[in-house]
C-alpha cells in the first residue's frame, strides 16, 4: 500500500485521490497474496482433525482479520486524518535505497542452484536418520492439565516428573499461570498411580484433565495431514496458474516445498 500510495504521491495528485488510488491499486495484490494462503486453510481445515483443523481456524482468523485491517481499517483512519488537515503529507524519502548494492543475481544462478541442490539433497538424506520431533497429537501418549492453589514454576514440576522417572515429558502454562499442561509420550509411566504420587509431591495441586491419545490416532492424523498438505499445494497451484501462469506457479510451490525441507534437515 505505501508503495502504491508513493507512486500517485509523485504524479502531484490531492492527497485524497491519492490515498484511494494507492489503496485500490494494492488491493488485488494483497487478495491475491492472502486467498492463497486462505485456500490452504481451508483444506486444512476440512481434511485435518484435532490440532491441524485448530492451527487452520487459527490462521484463517488471522489472514480475515489481518486483511481488513490493512485494507479498511487503515484507509478508514487515514481518510478521517486527511479531511480533518491533520494528515497534510506523505513520506516519501527514498535515500535508503541509494545505498543498496547492485548484485547481478542472475549470473551467479548456476552456484547459487548448486549450492541449493546440495542443501536439499543432505535434508532429504538426513530426515531419516534424525527423524521428525512430532507432537503429541501425532505420536500419541497421555496429556495432563495439573492446576495449583499456589504460585508454582515448571521447573519444580520438572523435577517431580524426574524424581517418578519421568523424562520425556514437556511441562506448559495453559491459561492462567497456576495451570500447566504435561506431555509425555510414554502413557505407561505417567499412569494414574504415578499422577497420584505426583499431586502428593506437589502440595496444592489438583488433576484437571487426564487425556490418554492413541497412537492410531496419531498416526491417522498424520496421514491426514500429510493429504491435506499436498492437496492445498495442488490448489495453490491451479490458482496461481490460473491468476497468474503457471511458470509463476511451479516456481512458488517448489519454494514452499524446498523450505520446509531444509528446516526439517
Amino acid at each position: 500500500i505505501n508503495e502504491r500510495i508513493r507512486e500517485e504521491y509523485d504524479k502531484k495528485k490531492p492527497l485524497r485521490t491519492i490515498l484511494n488510488k494507492g489503496y485500490d491499486n494494492a488491493l488485488s495484490a494483497i487478495v491475491d497474496a492472502n486467498i492463497t494462503t486462505l485456500l490452504v486453510t481451508l483444506v486444512l481445515f476440512f481434511m485435518g482433525s484435532g490440532a491441524i483443523k485448530g492451527f487452520a481456524v487459527t490462521t484463517c482468523i488471522g489472514i480475515l482479520v489481518s486483511i481488513f485491517t490493512a485494507v479498511y481499517a487503515t484507509r478508514i483512519i487515514s481518510t478521517y486524518l486527511i479531511d480533518n488537515n491533520i494528515l497534510t503529507s506523505f513520506g516519501t524519502n527514498r535515500m535508503w535505497f541509494k545505498n543498496i548494492p547492485q548484485i547481478a543475481f542472475m549470473k551467479i544462478k548456476n552456484k547459487t542452484f548448486l549450492f541449493s541442490a546440495v542443501l536439499l539433497s543432505a535434508s532429504i538424506l538426513l530426515i531419516p536418520f534424525k527423524g521428525l520431533n512430532l507432537g503429541l497429537d501425532f505420536t500419541g501418549g497421555t496429556q495432563v492439565v495439573l492446576a495449583f492453589d499456589q504460585e508454582t514454576s515448571q521447573s519444580q514440576i520438572y523435577s517431580i516428573l524426574s524424581k517418578h522417572n519421568i523424562v520425556d515429558a514437556q511441562v506448559q502454562t495453559y491459561g492462567s499461570s497456576n495451570v500447566f499442561i504435561v506431555k509425555s509420550a510414554d502413557a505407561a509411566k505417567l499412569n494414574k498411580n504415578t499422577l497420584q504420587a505426583i499431586t502428593q509431591d506437589l502440595p496444592g495441586s489438583h488433576v484437571l484433565q487426564n487425556e490418554f491419545i492413541g497412537p492410531q490416532v496419531g498416526q491417522k492424523m498424520l496421514s491426514t495431514g500429510i493429504i491435506a498438505i499436498l492437496c492445498s499445494l495442488v490448489i495453490s497451484l491451479f490458482y496461481v496458474a490460473i491468476r497468474f501462469d503457471l511458470r509463476f506457479a511451479i516456481s512458488a510451490i517448489v519454494s514452499l516445498i524446498h523450505d520446509p525441507i531444509l528446516i526439517l534437515g
